[in-house]
């Protein structure tokens, strides 16, 4: 009787084991660009993408700045100054400054299974110089192995 439940329970485990296994396939790195020469909300580049079927991508990191012309990343300036890395509308990155206080934040590692999504940057800017918007989005891709 042990060895008949002992089989049963092996069975049982057996059936709920995961779906398949991950095996490394490739670095995808996402750059994504934008300039602005005057203040308000600007949405300055989209991306469509696609996670293949049979494979999973796991965003890394994700950053994003704003530039001055001919000048390092802004920090200090009147006003306040945000940029977004969002992907589905959801931000994954943020970079803001505040008068000479300047904060980063990221929400990696993020993990999205096969379907379409929209990567893209946006921001609200209060200064109204020329500037350039930067934002890189770095993600392993991985093989669903069955």
């Amino acid at each position: 009787m042990k060895k008949l439940i002992f089989i049963a329970i092996c069975l049982i485990s057996l059936n709920l084991s995961a779906h398949g296994n991950l095996q490394f396939n490739q670095v995808v790195t996402t750059n994504l660009t934008g300039s602005s020469t005057g203040a308000g909300a600007k949405s300055w580049q989209t991306l469509n993408v696609t996670v293949p079927v049979n494979k999973v991508w796991k965003i890394t990191s994700a950053s994003c700045r704003i530039q001055n012309a001919g000048y390092n990343t802004l920090c200090g300036g009147s006003g306040n100054n945000q940029v977004w890395i969002l992907i589905d509308e959801a931000p994954i990155a943020e970079y803001s400054t505040s008068g000479s206080r300047w904060t980063v934040n990221n929400s990696t590692p993020l993990w999205l299974q096969e379907g379409a999504y929209t990567i893209k940057i946006e921001g609200n800017l209060s200064i109204t110089e020329n500037v350039t918007i930067f934002g890189k989005v770095s993600i392993l891709e991985f093989n669903i192995v069955p």
